[in-house]
């Protein structure tokens, strides 16, 4: 808490006037960052597009490693895993709302879940690979795995 409040040139108090707690912080930053990263609409193919995460986890890898790397405190790593689930909802609500429907027997929790499941998978996968693939094909492969989830109404 010190070297945050330090670094940020803030009291204490003035902190915990916005946040209840360093976790509270990470994940109000964490919830602003994947509104840009996991992206969802009528505008874009599929149910999810990743592709801005893939973008900048390909512009700072060391970022990802540091966050998903296996020195990562296991909290943080929750929180991320929460919000990203939050996010998959979120678009998966709108795909829903607007005449959508789950293949049976998925619930939205589940394939909330699921969707961030793969885009771990394949994340983790494609840093293993010295990430060849282009965002553009990453985003193909996510679509393969969690499109099926889905099915998509007639306009």
């Amino acid at each position: 808490m010190s070297d945050i409040v330090r670094e940020a040139d803030i009291g204490r108090a003035t902190f915990y006037e916005h946040y209840t707690s360093k976790d509270d912080l990470l994940r109000v930053q964490l919830r602003r960052v994947s509104e840009n990263m996991l992206r969802g609409g009528p505008d874009k193919p599929g149910l999810l597009d990743a592709t801005p995460l893939f973008l900048h986890v390909r512009d700072v890898p060391m970022l990802y490693r540091l966050v998903a790397g296996r020195s990562a405190a296991a909290r943080s790593l929750r929180i991320l895993q929460e919000v990203m689930e939050e996010r998959a909802a979120i678009v998966l609500a709108e795909r829903l709302t607007a005449g959508a429907s789950l293949r049976a027997p998925l619930t939205p929790p589940v394939a909330s879940r699921l969707i961030v499941a793969n885009l771990a998978a394949l994340l983790a996968w494609w840093k293993e690979n010295g990430m060849k693939e282009t965002a553009g094909e990453m985003q193909a492969l996510f679509q393969s795995c969690v499109g099926p989830m889905i099915v998509q109404t007639s306009p």
